[in-house]
């Protein structure tokens, strides 16, 4: 991917401990991403991107892009916009992930469930699961790791709806 990681195993302690900081980092940025898309809080989503960084999703079993956002501004009011209709947790996986230098790239498998409102749709709420990989290519910059570009691809995704009473108590 990025680069050799046999260099860093066979490097001095300190590349070790550094690449063993940048991983940890780099895991950590991860639940950030997580965390603070699960609660809805735009601006803490788009800091964990580099100020030009991209997010894209993929429909599922498709390669064209059904969203493409850049740039924090976008991604916050993104973020912001989803917030209001979608809820949900990311549970996220095992990642395999290389570093080299100022750069990582890293394969992250994903399960997302939750509920979405249709827009104009007071009783109506749809519970998903949706499975799939985040192919994210990571950036150092001075304030730390940083998502350069992150692509989601679902690969498996299903619903289910509730109407009416069940939403308000009633059942």
């Amino acid at each position: 991917m990025v680069g050799d990681e046999s260099d860093v195993r066979e490097g001095s302690l300190e590349a070790r401990v550094r690449a063993m900081e940048d991983r940890a980092e780099i895991l950590n940025l991860e639940g950030r991403y997580a965390r603070t898309w699960d609660s809805g809080d735009g601006a803490g989503w788009a800091a964990v991107f580099t100020a030009d960084g991209v997010w894209q999703a993929l429909p599922a079993g498709s390669q064209a892009p059904a969203n493409v956002v850049r740039g924090r501004a976008e991604l916050e009011a993104f973020c912001n916009q989803c917030a209001g209709r979608v809820t949900g947790l990311h549970f996220l996986h095992v990642n395999e992930l290389e570093i080299g230098g100022d750069e990582a790239r890293a394969l992250v498998y994903f399960d997302f469930r939750g509920s979405m409102r249709p827009p104009g749709s007071p009783a109506e709420l749809r519970h998903q699961l949706v499975t799939g990989h985040y192919k994210v290519r990571y950036r150092r910059t001075a304030d730390g790791w940083r998502i350069a570009h992150r692509l989601e691809q679902p690969v498996a995704f299903e619903s289910s709806t509730w109407v009416g009473g069940m939403l308000d108590g009633s059942f």
